[in-house]
């Protein structure tokens, strides 16, 4: 075992043990925690050994999908398989990613994060404020939103180079980002 792997199990022993001496004098009226500093059992996965935890939430036990849940993460010291559903996480705030790439040639990809149901609406600019295109995608649902965008005005004319800013619009956010065609 190295040096520094020695001195980092030091380390989360000898925490370990200090949060579990001052834990039993502290009382959470809101959530229990339990205090667990390893024991007999580890978790090994690859390089790294896992034996402590700290602060762990107590939730009883709960058992859905494939899991059982008893008293917080560990049951009986095995290891066990979370159930997890494949499919996008809706996000919980709006975000308009970075065009990319920028500055665009040819063709570019406008990103954004919807947080809930929203109409959308996406439109490019010059520097003089001048409207070159709009697209009015109507109501979108929750979740990451991608778009492609070739670098074309309304009529379908390739852009000239230069700064243009992309303004996206929900019924609750707007945002703008500065784009760079360059040919």
């Amino acid at each position: 075992m190295s040096r520094a792997r020695k001195l980092l199990a030091i380390a989360t022993l000898t925490m370990c043990v200090t949060v579990a001496a001052t834990a039993a004098l502290a009382i959470d009226p809101i959530t229990w925690r339990t205090i667990d500093c390893g024991g007999v059992s580890f978790s090994t996965t690859g390089n790294l050994r896992l034996g402590a935890t700290i602060g762990q939430a107590d939730a009883g036990q709960l058992t859905g999908g494939a899991f059982t849940l008893r008293g917080g993460f560990w049951t009986g010291g095995q290891s066990g398989t979370l159930d997890v559903e494949d499919g996008a996480v809706t996000p919980r705030v709006f975000r308009f990613y970075p065009t990319h790439p920028n500055p665009v040639r040819t063709q570019s990809r406008v990103s954004f994060d919807l947080p809930r149901p929203s109409r959308v609406a996406l439109a490019v600019y010059d520097v003089t404020g001048r409207a070159m295109r709009r697209w009015d995608f109507g109501v979108l649902p929750a979740g990451r939103q991608e778009r492609a965008w070739n670098a074309a005005d309304g009529a379908g004319r390739a852009l000239p180079n230069g700064v243009y800013f992309l303004r996206l619009e929900t019924e609750r956010e707007r945002a703008v980002h500065r784009i760079v065609v360059l040919r």
